[in-house]
């Protein structure tokens, strides 16, 4: 099951998706984009996601496309965030709670993640 929480502000569109990011469900998704005006900033916390099937990978590399920011502060969501190539946010806290300082240490750490060493 997935469960999506649509923010939507005059210069900001915020999806904060939870659970299965499968099938119809992510495809369904991806509907969400209608509320995208040119100009503002697209932001997606996938903390909370459990799993992505590749209709959900799809899904996270189209709203790549307009641009977006993804908030992972999981190792599930960063190696997500890893292995499709998405800019992850720094510093941005996945609660909106901006007060909190820990709220944003789990994504401070993902400027220092590593990539997989390739020999080639």
């Amino acid at each position: 099951m997935l469960r999506v929480e649509v923010e939507d502000s005059a210069n900001t569109l915020r999806l904060k998706l939870q659970g299965r990011l499968v099938g119809e469900e992510a495809k369904n998704t991806r509907s969400l984009m209608t509320r995208y005006r040119a100009g503002i900033r697209v932001v997606v916390d996938l903390t909370e996601v459990t799993f992505a099937d590749v209709v959900g990978e799809d899904l996270l590399a189209f709203f790549a496309g307009f641009g977006a920011d993804f908030i992972a502060e999981t190792s599930y969501s960063r190696y997500i965030c890893e292995r499709l190539d998405l800019h992850v946010a720094v510093g941005e806290p996945s609660d909106g709670n901006k007060s909190s300082p820990s709220s944003t240490e789990g994504v401070q750490r993902n400027r220092r993640a590593r990539r997989p060493f390739v020999n080639n």
